[in-house]
């Protein structure tokens, strides 16, 4: 049914009058790894940039303004980011993940900005990812997305990296970055944007970007806030989160994110912080990371990782990575095992 429900819609929007537009991308990975359950291989989607399909269209309704509309929709095939579960995962005969909804947003831009309506990424989605070079299709600051469900545990309780990470972007104690929202987004005036979102729920974020030149470097910066609304015993949760990234005519680059949240009524105050550093040349680029976060589920636990990565760009939209990491969990009084990984992605755009 679904499937029928989004080619009816694609017919629809072929034959539409509107400026219309369908895309999409398939990224798979290869992925070794080893934790406290064993080595093993698998083939999964890549979580650093999901499996995806939709459809854009803008119409011109007058008076200087563009009323625009956006569906999308997500793949998370045997998503290893997400799973602990090491037989589940494994099974050959497992049945494929379903299309989840992405976007489903209408908008209406002009002079004085864009205004959008429904479900759609947040004011401070990505605040913390933003990134000038080249591996981005294998290596960002959500750590977590591949390897993160493998378990550091050796006593049998599961301790995995993304229980205890998090690169605080977007709203919501689980950092969801698209949610059924209002958004406005201001004019690009010399490089800045602002914006700001009331997400149901009573969430609300803002946001500050930049995006432009400075001499021979390439320079993308944000800083977001976002306010939670609590009603119950954590009382008032705040957030603070962003990154900047530079990237010289060289090919030289490097990118630091920090975010760090305050619960009025907890101990937890979550913390983190990613640097990494990066070379482009050609169609290939190379990168180190390092990335850490504290006090994210239980007070006075670290996860902390390290990175190796190199990308491939073959042509436009084809891509492909490699990826080395290390995983780990420092947790008081137990000695947690680190959990390697080595990922082969392939990425192709339509």
């Amino acid at each position: 049914m679904k499937y029928r429900l989004f080619t009816a819609l694609m017919l629809l929007a072929s034959s539409a009058q509107a400026e219309t537009t369908f895309y999409g991308q398939v990224n798979k990975l290869l992925l070794w790894s080893d934790d406290v359950n064993g080595d093993r291989v698998v083939v999964s989607d890549n979580a650093v940039s999901s499996t995806r399909f939709g459809f854009k269209a803008e119409h011109e309704v007058g008076a200087g303004l563009t009323a625009s509309v956006l569906l999308e929709g997500e793949l998370d095939d045997n998503d290893r980011s997400r799973s602990t579960d090491n037989t589940t995962i494994d099974a050959p005969s497992a049945a494929p993940a379903g299309f989840e909804e992405r976007h489903a947003r209408v908008g209406l831009s002009g002079d004085y900005g864009t205004l959008l309506l429904g479900r759609t990424s947040t004011a401070t989605d990505g605040i913390t990812e933003l990134d000038t070079g080249g591996t981005t299709d294998i290596m960002y600051s959500d750590l977590a997305a591949i390897g993160g469900g493998l378990d550091a545990n050796p006593t049998g309780t599961t301790d995995s990296f993304n229980t205890h990470y998090s690169n605080l972007e977007g709203v919501a104690l689980n950092s969801s970055d698209r949610v059924n929202l209002v958004r406005y987004d201001t004019p690009v005036f010399n490089g800045l944007q602002a914006a700001a979102a009331f997400a149901n729920g009573g969430d609300f974020d803002l946001a500050l970007r930049y995006n432009g030149k400075v001499d021979d470097f390439t320079i993308r910066a944000g800083l977001g806030y976002v306010n939670l609304n609590q009603s119950g015993a954590l009382g008032e949760v705040t957030q603070w989160s962003g990154s900047i990234s530079a990237k010289h005519a060289s090919g030289v680059n490097f990118t630091l994110g920090y975010g760090e949240r305050d619960v009025d009524n907890s101990a937890l105050e979550p913390e983190m912080i990613y640097a990494k550093l990066g070379y482009d040349v050609g169609r290939w680029a190379f990168a180190a990371d390092y990335g850490s976060a504290e006090n994210v589920a239980v007070q006075g636990v670290e996860a902390f990782s390290y990175g190796l990565g190199a990308q491939y760009n073959f042509t436009s939209g084809v891509a492909s990575g490699l990826l080395l990491r290390q995983l780990e969990i420092d947790r008081p009084g137990v000695n947690n095992d680190p959990v390697r990984l080595v990922g082969l992605s392939l990425r192709v755009k339509f």
